[in-house]
């Protein structure tokens, strides 16, 4: 009702959505900021310099002896100017992203490494069964936790080794597939036992870069792995020292999780947004948009160049609701599920 009143456009709207979907309390705050119209401004302030622009080539196009060619020159600088723009609130909308879907941690290792007793002290809870006995944990027992604002699924693997047992080597070939799928990998190492064969094929089958190697029960005695041989073995991952027993090496555990977290999102400075893949879409067709007019300026005719920048503001115009048809509109508002 309100957007349909006015007093909102339909980017404010959807925020309701992502509030109460929200798990953390960052994602709420990059929410509230939706609702407020933080990106609303952004998008109209474009739409604004984008209609100077369109008045401008339409008036080259209908007073072409008063008016006369438009200033080539100026219109680039603007366009670019628009770009970007685009890119920053697409970049923002990457990192709010992140806060709003979180990533998948998979704990990798030989069997006995300490992989549950770590899951266990995440979750703060007795999740996984823990025995000095190798291969208890057969199945991927996983479980949420919040990083610095940011969702966090721990999932627990299966000792990764030869063996004829059957559940367990079901369980294995469970723990490659997470592997696989996850967006970190956090290896772990025995510091009692030292660096062993196992453990280098293990590490050899990890793909990716975002792989913290993480060696447990520093806390112990006799230990039977150094800190040059683990640097140049796993160098240059992140490498973390670290006891679970004692839960030591949580804290820069948590802080190179959420670095890796946010490692393929360019610096934002303070712009962060909450962008659903309906606005991403919209924002990157104007996008594309602007460079054809790039291309085009000085080139195609007046009348081609102003149809470009109507699609430029078609495309913002569906982050604000101004050019949404009903049926779109509906699907938009099928998501708060009314009734149910």
């Amino acid at each position: 009702r309100a957007f349909l009143n006015g007093r909102i456009d339909i980017s404010q709207a959807e925020a309701v959505i992502d509030i109460i979907k929200a798990r953390t309390e960052k994602a709420l705050t990059l929410a509230m900021r939706q609702l407020d119209g933080q990106m609303s401004r952004q998008i109209k302030f474009l739409e604004e310099d984008l209609i100077g622009i369109q008045a401008m080539l339409n008036a080259s196009i209908d007073f072409p002896d008063d008016v006369g060619e438009p200033d080539y020159d100026q219109i680039k600088d603007r366009i670019l100017a628009q770009k970007e723009a685009l890119e920053a609130i697409l970049r923002a909308g990457q990192r709010g992203e992140i806060y709003r879907e979180g990533v998948a941690v998979a704990i990798v290792g030989k069997p006995n490494v300490g992989k549950s007793s770590l899951l266990n002290l995440l979750l703060k809870k007795e999740k996984a069964i823990v025995t000095h006995i190798p291969g208890t944990t057969r199945d991927i027992i996983e479980g949420s936790i919040i990083i610095r604002g940011i969702p966090v699924r721990i999932m627990d693997t299966a000792g990764i080794r030869k063996t004829d047992d059957l559940v367990e080597s079901i369980g294995v070939e469970k723990s490659r597939k997470v592997i696989k799928d996850a967006d970190i990998v956090l290896f772990l190492l025995d510091a009692g036992t030292g660096l062993e064969e196992e453990d280098l094929e293990i590490f050899h089958s990890i793909s990716g870069t975002n792989v913290i190697v993480l060696v447990n029960k520093d806390d112990i005695e006799l230990k039977r792995i150094g800190q040059k041989e683990v640097q140049k073995r796993f160098s240059p991952h992140k490498i973390i020292w670290a006891s679970v027993a004692e839960k030591r090496g949580l804290e820069e555990l948590e802080e190179t999780i959420e670095s890796m977290a946010l490692s393929n999102v360019a610096s934002t400075g303070d712009l962060e947004y909450m962008i659903n893949v309906r606005q991403r879409n919209a924002l990157e067709r104007a996008g594309q948009q602007i460079e054809e007019i790039i291309n085009g300026l000085g080139i195609v005719s007046l009348d081609c160049l102003a149809v470009d920048f109507w699609g430029v503001l078609e495309c913002l115009g569906e982050i604000s609701g101004r050019n949404l048809k009903e049926d779109v509109l509906d699907r938009i508002f099928q998501d708060f599920c009314i009734g149910k």
